[in-house]
């Protein structure tokens, strides 16, 4: 199961963060947050495993599992929201 969802979780976050950048791009013609993506992206590579160890330690992994759900479906309101406002 782990292999499976780890391959799934990969091959979809590389689309997603290109479609996410391209989303990005068309929404601000100034090109400021387009630029930003990089630094936010190493930001969130740096504080995330520090979060999630916090996360287990204090919750165990069923509670990151259900921390990580609940924030993808915050992502995908995000995007559909960004969607219909075009």
């Amino acid at each position: 199961i782990y292999a499976v969802s780890l391959l799934t979780h990969e091959a979809l976050s590389f689309f997603i963060v290109i479609y996410a950048s391209a989303l990005t791009a068309s929404l601000d013609p100034s090109g400021r947050m387009a630029a930003a993506i990089p630094a936010v992206q190493n930001l969130g590579s740096s504080v995330g495993p520090l979060a999630g160890g916090a996360m287990i330690s204090a919750v165990g992994f069923q509670g990151l599992g259900w921390l990580s759900c609940a924030l993808y479906v915050v992502f995908a309101a995000c995007l559909m929201a960004s969607l219909r406002t075009r």
